[in-house]
């Protein structure tokens, strides 16, 4: 089969859960449904993937791709604070626009048929008491906002946190409040409020 068109209908069936899940949650998707959204037979599916976990993996994963593009497009030349702002609401936004793929995300894992190693969000960022900084994208994006924050306040306040625990605590925010909005937790959360807890965070540096 030429590698083009597998891949291309590989993309096609990936794009297709995609499409369910956000539409009809974790319920509502399976092999039949996809099939029938790809104009093929769940037969034909197991071709290019082993079962309906492989597909959701391929999701995630590029659910996780796409949450990084989006962050790397916020404007680099704001002043730290109002960067460091706009990457939160960014993120936020984000979450609540893809917010079944980014429930199925946030597990870690998956519960349908065998567990499968899943591409969580907090696997893109190294353990807390890690020697090393390693180039993990979605943890580089996030220790690049803080530290300009930090650098650009220096002269005017003292910090009991080092540079990765001020990143862990930013980013505990963003994902938690953004979590909240998608679960229920926050009901009608205005773009106001969350700039308003967003821009107080970057207030303690």
């Amino acid at each position: 089969m030429n590698d083009g068109r597998y891949q291309e209908t590989q993309q096609k069936i990936v794009d297709a859960a995609g499409q369910i899940l956000q539409k009809q949650g974790q319920n509502g998707l399976s092999i039949r449904a996809i099939a029938q959204a790809v104009k093929s037979s769940p037969a034909n599916l197991y071709e290019y993937f082993a079962n309906k976990d492989a597909i959701l993996f391929a999701l995630g994963a590029q659910t996780v791709a796409q949450l990084i593009t989006t962050l790397e497009q916020v404007d680099q030349t704001l002043a730290p604070s109002e960067y460091l702002v706009e990457l939160g609401l960014t993120y936020i936004h984000f979450v609540q626009r893809h917010s079944e793929l980014m429930k199925l995300v946030c597990q870690g894992s998956l519960s349908v048929g065998k567990n499968v190693s899943f591409p969580s969000i907090t696997s893109t960022f190294p353990p807390v008491d890690h020697s090393t900084t390693e180039q993990v994208t979605l943890f580089t994006i996030f220790e690049e906002a803080v530290q300009r924050q930090m650098h650009s306040q220096s002269s005017s306040s003292g910090h009991d946190m080092d540079l990765r625990e001020q990143v862990y605590a930013y980013w505990s925010l963003v994902h938690g409040y953004a979590i909240l909005c998608i679960t229920g937790g926050v009901a009608n959360p205005s773009s106001v409020c969350k700039t308003k807890i967003l821009k107080q965070f970057a207030a303690t540096f």
